[in-house]
């Protein structure tokens, strides 16, 4: 992201579309389009929710910005 994007908060604020937090198919598109920028495979499925829960240390189901950074 960080190659495509002009910083992670940038990233953060590019992939919400309508509220505060960022939801796991917000997430899935914003690291599609990095890879995607990137020229690069985008990873399956299950890596990218595994990514997004490791991320989501409250287990809401959302990233905030604090989870983010």
């Amino acid at each position: 992201m960080i190659l495509h994007m002009s910083s992670i908060s940038d990233a953060y604020r590019y992939a919400q579309t309508q509220s505060e937090i960022l939801t796991f198919s917000e997430f899935n598109l914003l690291v599609q389009k990095c890879f995607d920028l990137a020229k690069l495979q985008v990873p399956s499925f299950s890596v990218i929710k595994d990514l997004f829960d490791l991320i989501d240390v409250r287990r809401d189901g959302n990233l905030d910005f604090t989870e983010w950074q």
